[in-house]
């Protein structure tokens, strides 16, 4: 092999290397996960281009198809603490009633309902923190879901200091026995399990986690693209509107980085 040849097998190589990574990088902003030549040509140092204009509130009023004050109202919600926003649209909840409120033993199975978690960080005194500026973030979206499915769905609320067993050792517990490696994060619970073959009619009777969000927002332009996909994909196809040919995954990534999941039928 030629000092040519071997060159260019190289940079192959490493432009592979680099594509993968961009497509890993692309799950944080949406439901698709696409890597943009403009984007694959400035990592690859083809060219340099200018950044990425953030769109005005009135551009995403029109994108989103909602009223320009909905948006300022949204985006006002973001920055204020998780309560604030979730007052009257998730019921607080933490270790000592998880098994009542989520998980409902005491009740049979026709009277069960399906339930979001969220579990956030908060602090009365601060928003530096990136666990505090997500979770303020994604508040409002999960205020907007609970609005349209709130009918249908407990939305709950966990923080993350909410008691000492929770807070013991940095959240060890949270982590271990829950399952959640960082707020936020969404557990999704329902009475059945599209992937185990279980549907509203047939399935065993218990509440189990069907899937977990991990992860937040803390800009106005992501908040709108989740409030739509969360809404859309993620709740109709696992929970309230099942369409027993796919379901929308998470399958616990972070970001999202969304799997749409064909079923056996």
């Amino acid at each position: 092999m030629t000092n040519t040849e071997r060159f260019i097998k190289d940079k192959c190589l490493e432009e592979a290397m680099l594509r993968r990574n961009v497509l890993k990088i692309m799950g944080l902003g949406g439901l698709v996960l696409t890597a943009t030549p403009s984007l694959v040509k400035s990592v690859f140092g083809e060219e340099n281009p200018a950044p990425e204009k953030e769109p005005t509130l009135e551009e995403l009023a029109a994108k989103w198809n909602m009223p320009l004050s909905e948006v300022q109202r949204i985006a006002a919600e973001m920055k204020q603490p998780v309560m604030e926003t979730l007052k009257g649209y998730a019921m607080p909840v933490c270790h000592s009633d998880y098994d009542k409120e989520v998980f409902q033993k005491h009740l049979p199975a026709k009277d069960k309902k399906p339930s979001l978690v969220m579990f956030y960080e908060d602090l009365p005194e601060s928003n530096d923190t990136l666990g505090v500026q997500y979770s303020r973030g994604f508040a409002s979206v999960f205020k907007e879901l609970s609005k349209n499915f709130g009918n249908k769905i407990k939305f709950l609320c966990y923080h993350s200091n909410c008691d000492e067993w929770s807070k013991e050792n940095n959240h060890k517990n949270i982590r271990f026995f829950y399952d959640i490696r960082a707020p936020p994060s969404t557990a999704m619970y329902g009475i059945f399990d599209l992937l185990k073959g279980e549907t509203p009619d047939r399935n065993d009777g218990k509440i189990k986690r069907i899937d977990t969000l991990r992860g937040g927002v803390k800009e106005i332009k992501w908040a709108l693209s989740w409030i739509n996909d969360l809404g859309k994909y993620w709740i109709p196809t696992n929970i309230t509107e099942p369409n027993y040919q796919y379901v929308f995954k998470t399958q616990n990534t972070q970001g999202p980085k969304w799997t749409k999941i064909q079923l056996n039928t």
